[in-house]
């Protein structure tokens, strides 16, 4: 599982929309029914989420991955990783403190009920209570009155909602920071910025079990059925018929089919039990473009891999030289030359940083994070342009055409031949800008291949 904490995932679900949208209607190889027609939906490859599917308590890319389909971010990014408005209408600032977010007419949930800026206004509210215990509820921060709903451990919250967030009317959010932040309107397309409809919330003011198994979006996919963590071996979608953006054309179904093993994952798209694959194991890169042919990809890929190290657990890790020393003894240029093929590129500085209390939580694990996710991975800060020692690593979608680049280095592929439709893109967008993705901060190779936990 890629897990990120502190900071934004993005990659991940840039690469894997721009697949999705890659997918076109029509035969397959084989005679059978086209993937995401009628009776086969897109298959697509994702670990084991690590939550429920709640957005504001998601902050690892498997679960974020799905809620990308499900929702509709207020912003998302353009070929040169600047926001653009999606669900939002506009996001403006005369000083970078006080901040008006009007929203599109048109949208609504999956029920059918209007959206509107009271449900922003809920799931931030919800998110950044420390009574709620919520993974993203430090994306928050700097919003006035975080302070006041989430005092910090072992003190009591004073309010119950954020004094810096004023619902201005059904379609008009204000939102006053604590002090100017030019790069707010950046972080709304993050998935802790997603709204939350009032039936998720149950009589206790909890978020509900049903919710967190089949949450209801404002996106261009709708949840077929609950998905029980542990359980479901898929995650079940289809398109949403009121979405008023762009749809795919030719198919409507989409399947995450949820793996253990990258190498199993691998094995599946050889034999076409499986349509996309963004992370490719290691010891499939030399080998995946001789099998894969014009299905595969080199693109850059805004990430970081790093090492944690359990300061909660270990008092030895807050001597920084032990940190330092265990970073020396990392051979990066070897790892990523022999491990992944020459599809990763070491970064041209190292650091050690004490990570964030919410990082120290368990201990050690490899650990993905990125944007802002730009996606050291604190909060969202300003996006950081490409490295030019990056190199691009291994990618292939249905067609032959290549996605825009990214950052750092991934590895995916798809199975069959179709033909692309660039279009259909636009409807399904990351929801986080890949170039807020730094890849100068790196304790370790990226972990595309990524571990994962059971």
């Amino acid at each position: 599982m890629r897990v990120t904490k502190g900071a934004q995932i993005v990659a991940g679900t840039a690469l894997l929309a721009l697949a999705v949208a890659a997918c076109g209607g029509g035969a397959s190889d084989n005679g059978g029914t086209a993937a995401g027609g009628a009776e086969t939906p897109v298959r697509m490859e994702i670990g084991e989420p690590q939550e429920l599917l709640n957005p504001q308590n998601t902050t690892e890319t498997e679960g974020s991955e799905v809620l990308a389909a499900i929702f509709s971010p207020l912003v998302s990014y353009d070929e040169s990783k600047q926001p653009v408005e999606e669900a939002a209408e506009s996001v403006t600032t005369e000083d970078s403190k006080v901040w008006t977010i009007k929203l599109k007419s048109g949208y609504t949930w999956h029920d059918g009920t209007p959206v509107k800026a009271a449900d922003y206004a809920r799931a931030w509210n919800y998110a950044a209570l420390q009574d709620n215990a919520m993974g993203s509820s430090y994306f928050f921060g700097r919003i006035d009155g975080y302070e006041d709903v989430h005092p910090g451990e072992g003190k009591t919250p004073t309010a119950k909602e954020m004094k810096g967030l004023k619902v201005v009317d059904d379609l008009t959010l204000e939102v006053t920071l604590t002090a100017p932040f030019s790069q707010f309107k950046t972080m709304l397309g993050y998935t802790a910025f997603y709204p939350m409809p009032e039936s998720a919330i149950g009589s206790d003011g909890k978020i509900t079990q049903e919710y967190g198994e089949k949450p209801i979006g404002q996106g261009l996919f709708k949840m077929d059925k609950p998905y029980k963590k542990g359980t479901d071996p898929t995650v079940e979608l289809s398109v949403y018929d009121k979405y008023p953006g762009k749809k795919p054309t030719g198919w409507t179904k989409l399947q995450f089919k949820v793996y253990t093993s990258s190498e199993t994952a691998w094995n599946d798209l050889q034999a076409e039990n499986l349509d996309i694959h963004d992370s490719l194991p290691a010891t499939a890169i030399a080998t995946a473009k001789s099998v894969l042919g014009d299905r595969y990809f080199d693109e850059p890929d805004a990430a970081i891999g790093y090492i944690g190290v359990p300061l909660k657990y270990n008092k030895d890790f807050e001597n920084v030289d032990i940190r330092k020393a265990i970073s020396m003894a990392i051979d990066r240029k070897t790892i990523a030359d022999t491990v992944f093929s020459g599809t990763r590129a070491p970064p041209r500085t190292t650091s050690s940083t004490r990570p964030s209390p919410a990082t120290a939580r368990a201990p050690a694990r490899r650990a993905r994070t990125t944007r802002p996710r730009p996606r050291s991975c604190t909060s969202p800060r300003t996006a950081r342009r490409p490295s030019s020692s990056a190199t691009t690593p291994t990618v292939a979608t249905r067609s032959g055409s290549r996605p825009s680049p990214t950052t750092c280095g991934r590895t995916w592929a798809s199975r069959s031949r179709r033909s692309r439709s660039r279009s259909s893109r636009a409807s399904w967008t990351p929801w986080t800008p890949r170039s807020t993705r730094a890849c100068s901060v790196w304790a370790g190779p990226s972990t595309t291949p990524r571990p994962r936990t059971t």
